[in-house]
């Protein structure tokens, strides 16, 4: 279900106690009332449903090798006319640089849900055209630079979900100046380091993610000051590390952003403390902020929407969270009262 505040810089002035209300009888009108939500993601097609080989389309342009159970790139039976090939759900090991070598026309590879823990360093050295990479959800143990940099006509890179544990970029990354998306990180990543991304100071993004570990262990300031995006989403849960958003959000401020997106920022435990962590979010230029899953007791949605009464944030979605009273949150008033909170969009899912 979705609430949205007039369009116009209607000033909201409520208290937290209101605002949680409003979440309630949200809540208890989608218990009751099933609405429209966005289709699921379709599931990979069964190895019982499709044949074992490639089904080429669209002219010779197009080949879809969806969830055929390959363990080999078949790339024998592909024309060299191919411009897009979806080889995901798949149990691909390794990438060869014979795979792709008689392609020259090739722009859009999706090699995501394998288990592809290698890929050679010329695997894409006769695709000048690849513009869209997919490699999320696989078993890299580290971020393959050689093969990535060399295709210097990269707009869109989806390297997340894999198994290495640093996000340091090599130098040759800054020679994509071509990028526009940038999604990496996974499950191992412990935190973020200064230089992680310094070869990406000179590429102006569309479009920046990253995800680390449940247990973030570290975050370096200043690691997100070198990334140029519109939009910035976080996967990265900070139950152990809590004032890591401190320093995340005044690597923002600098910033003009579009959208920003925090996912699962508290996933397992609700926060205690005290302190203010969303005090630098009054810095930071953005247009929408999206709260996506996690734990929020009512202390730290008072944060949020005393900071946010200062920003020039108007479009605030909360979807999916666990709301929570705090047992030890005492309303003293003016103190903990939003008065000020101007929205256009106030969206609660």
């Amino acid at each position: 279900m979705s609430v949205y505040l007039p369009v116009f810089h209607i000033l909201v002035s409520v208290s937290v106690n209101m605002i949680l209300e409003l979440i309630s009888f949200s809540g208890l009108f989608l218990g009751a009332v099933s609405s429209p939500s966005s289709p699921a993601p379709s599931s990979p097609p069964t190895a019982s449903s499709v044949e074992g080989r490639c089904r080429i389309y669209n002219s010779g342009q197009s080949a879809d090798c969806r969830g055929r159970q390959l363990d080999f790139v078949p790339w024998r039976q592909f024309p060299v006319t191919l411009e897009s090939i979806d080889l995901s759900y798949n149990v691909l090991h390794a990438i060869s640089a014979a795979d792709f070598q008689n392609l020259p026309q090739l722009h859009t590879l999706l090699l995501q849900f394998n288990n592809i823990s290698h890929i050679d360093n010329d695997a894409f050295k006769n695709n000048p055209l690849l513009e869209h990479l997919n490699i999320f959800n696989n078993s890299l143990q580290e971020i393959p630079a050689s093969p990535l940099t060399s295709v210097l006509n990269l707009k869109y890179l989806d390297m997340s979900n894999n198994l290495y544990k640093h996000v340091t970029l090599a130098d040759s990354f800054s020679k994509l100046v071509r990028l526009k998306a940038l999604s990496m990180g996974g499950p191992l990543v412990m935190g973020l380091k200064k230089n992680d991304f310094h070869s990406l100071k000179n590429i102006e993004l569309q479009s920046f993610a990253i995800k680390c570990s449940s247990n973030l262990s570290y975050y370096e300031p200043g690691s997100l000051e070198v990334i140029q995006t519109k939009q910035m989403r976080f996967d990265m849960a900070i139950d152990q590390r809590p004032n890591a958003l401190h320093h995340i959000l005044h690597d923002l401020s600098n910033k003009t952003l579009s959208l920003i997106q925090f996912r699962n920022l508290f996933e397992f435990t609700y926060y205690m403390g005290e302190e203010d962590i969303f005090l630098n979010l009054k810095y930071v230029r953005a247009f929408q902020l999206i709260f996506h899953r996690g734990k929020f007791n009512e202390n730290l949605l008072r944060m949020a929407l005393l900071n946010l009464q200062v920003t020039p944030i108007k479009w605030l979605r909360l979807q999916y969270i666990d709301f929570a009273r705090s047992p030890t949150f005492v309303d003293n008033g003016a103190g903990s009262s939003i008065t000020n909170l101007a929205l256009d969009n106030l969206d609660l899912w």
